[in-house]
């Protein structure tokens, strides 16, 4: 959900009536920046007022559609077939070292971990600046495994436009798939090196049942739970968004709030927002607070806008709201570059903040 102008022009009217100059000057300059690109958190589903990722699909430089770059959607329609040697059995073999859900250890969590600052983003493998944290903001190469932030992509989409050649990857030159067919065989590679990313992106095959995979909910779930033991925190997210909806495991609202914190610890900001959520919805305030700062310092605009209710509610403070203004604005400077804005004016699918 966008905050929109009106929503902003609110904001910036009621501190004004509430703080001084100084403050509101400080503010001013932060909703300036925000008004400019309306600091949109990309799309969401929500679910008793919680949220999941939902991915949008990447168009080409002629703006039409390209492939998926993320295999978790059932609009897809394609056929597994072989591609050099890679074998008919990958499934099989990939689903052998599954773990069962039945023998997953939990781990006690401490609030000591639970709110630690997230590890840094990892950085894009051309330009070397912070990976976003928006999903629309990076994009991940099948081919090799690597991920590239939005404004070089672009930069190398309009490159090939230009050349009128076909676009391909920066690092082993493999040229884009130009079938679904290909995309799944080449991310099938990737799973069989263990790729976090890769096995996220395969468990959604099951989740959907996406082409020749039958709909399996549980070797969904075995997957994501392998992809996210290797890395891939936004797993945990799934496990947590099907622990809530009861989707091919039982409805826990114990277990949903465990995933959640393995993935806001891994710096996922959909489950953070998500935790605190359920601590205000709990009358846990001060904790809903913390997991909103943290959310909004990786540039969430939803929980920013939590806080700000919050204070109008008269459960946060002024310092509270400029805080998270601050930290936001911080992380916007640290992610911003000409190239990708240059990319997010072309086209909402390549908005990184």
């Amino acid at each position: 959900m966008s905050m929109n102008l009106l929503s902003l022009y609110i904001i910036l009217s009621y501190i004004n009536h509430q703080i001084n100059n100084t403050m509101v000057l400080r503010l001013s300059t932060t909703l300036n920046l925000l008004k400019k690109r309306y600091g949109h958190g990309g799309k969401s589903q929500y679910c008793n007022g919680h949220r999941s990722d939902q991915i949008v699909t990447p168009i080409n430089t002629t703006g039409k559609p390209t492939l998926y770059n993320k295999l978790d959607t059932s609009e897809t329609t394609c056929t597994l077939e072989d591609d050099d040697d890679t074998s008919s059995n990958n499934s099989e073999l990939v689903m052998k070292s599954a773990h069962d859900v039945s023998n997953i250890q939990f781990k006690l969590i401490s609030d000591e971990d639970l709110f630690k600052q997230p590890p840094q983003n990892d950085v894009c493998k051309v330009c070397n600046l912070p990976l976003p944290t928006l999903s629309t903001g990076s994009k991940y190469y099948e081919c090799c495994g690597k991920v590239l932030c939005s404004g070089c992509v672009h930069a190398l989409e309009l490159k090939a436009n230009k050349d009128n050649e076909p676009a391909c990857c920066p690092f082993c030159q493999a040229e884009a798939p130009t079938s679904n067919e290909q995309l799944i065989v080449r991310n099938m590679k990737r799973v069989q090196v263990n790729d976090a990313e890769a096995i996220y992106n395969y468990a959604h095959c099951y989740a959907s049942g996406l082409s020749d995979f039958p709909l399996d909910k549980v070797k969904a779930i075995q997957l994501w739970h392998q992809a996210g033991e290797l890395g891939c925190t936004r797993a945990y997210d799934k496990i947590a968004y099907a622990h809530l909806k009861g989707d091919g495991v039982p409805k826990d609202s114990q277990l949903t709030k465990y995933y959640w914190k393995l993935a806001a610890m891994g710096g996922s900001v959909n489950a953070r927002y998500n935790l605190g959520i359920a601590e205000e919805s709990a009358g846990s305030i001060d904790r809903a607070i913390r997991h909103y700062k943290i959310a909004v310092a990786a540039g969430d605009i939803e929980s920013l806008t939590q806080i700000h209710q919050l204070l109008l509610n008269g459960h946060a403070t002024k310092k509270d709201l400029l805080a998270a203004f601050d930290t936001r604005t911080a992380y916007i400077d640290k992610i911003r570059s000409e190239h990708r804005d240059e990319a997010a004016e072309y086209c909402d699918v390549y908005k990184y903040y």
